[in-house]
């Protein structure tokens, strides 16, 4: 069953602009996410979220695009897709008549691949749910990324605003999380984690620091997505030492007045990738 939807719309939006707008969309298993920018002014003006207790079907899905206007030939329009079906290689080693043997050596999946070049001279390989390919097909002109795209440059926005040179982000979905980390601005891990329970998470970043041996003054820990402030997880951390931080809005973009109402850590990776 869906739940009540966030909608904040800034009032310099109108439908009757949609040429002029770029539509960032989020989809996950249990939640959707559309923003719009002003490119002229490069100001997020309108931002929509429903999340669900059940995973979304493809029906529900197209029906919510539609009724947030992205079923419009004239909206530039671009994707970033939850899927733990991700793998990081150098960009130097990359051949695209490689990379489907590469993909299904790892997942074992015949799905189809998708690449896309990353931040730290990198490219991603990833595949997607085959009803979420459907979905896209009517925008094959749209740019495709995993959401881990959006946890690479959220991690290296929070690197430069706080002048740091070292930092662990961990991005929680429904039911697997991912973990960026980055020691002396270079990227030394990435990687998408299955879990059942709150308390896996942290026995793993527990392991993660251990194994890389990261100190937890010098490398802070940074929390975004679906995780609340409040959580067990959050009073755990810190109990346990670390050095608690939340991802922000990046802030090359403008954001509406509207967006002061959200709780920005939840969202910030829809706005981490520049336009």
């Amino acid at each position: 069953m869906p739940n009540k939807p966030i909608l904040l719309i800034d009032e310099t939006f109108h439908p009757t602009f949609l040429s002029s707008y770029k539509a960032t969309v989020l989809l996950s298993e249990k939640q959707i996410s559309v923003s719009f920018m002003d490119y002229v002014r490069k100001k997020y003006i309108y931002f929509f979220s429903q999340s669900s207790e059940e995973a979304y079907s493809t029906e529900v899905i197209k029906k919510i695009l539609t009724e947030q206007y992205l079923n419009e030939k004239n909206v530039k329009s671009r994707f970033i897709v939850a899927t733990p079906h991700v793998q990081i290689i150098p960009a130097s080693f990359y051949k695209e008549e490689n990379e489907a043997l590469a993909h299904h050596f790892v997942f074992n999946n015949d799905e189809q691949i998708h690449h896309c070049p990353s931040l730290y001279d990198s490219m991603l390989l990833f595949s997607l749910p085959a009803p979420i390919d459907e979905i896209l097909q009517p925008f094959n002109q749209s740019l495709v990324y995993p959401h881990i795209q959006a946890s690479i440059h959220l991690a290296n926005f929070h690197l430069k605003k706080n002048k740091q040179k070292s930092t662990v982000l961990v991005h929680l979905h429904e039911s697997f999380f991912e973990a960026i980390v980055i020691d002396n601005e270079h990227l030394v891990l990435m990687n998408t984690y299955s879990y059942q329970h709150a308390d896996d998470i942290l026995y793993f970043i527990h392991l993660l620091y251990q194994t890389l041996s990261l100190d937890k003054d010098t490398f802070p820990l940074v929390f975004s997505g679906q995780v609340d402030k409040k959580d067990d997880i959050i009073k755990k951390a810190k109990d346990f030492g670390f050095n608690i931080d939340y991802a922000r809005l990046h802030t090359s973009n403008i954001y509406s007045y509207r967006f002061n109402e959200l709780s920005i850590h939840r969202y910030a990776s829809l706005f981490s990738i520049s336009q």
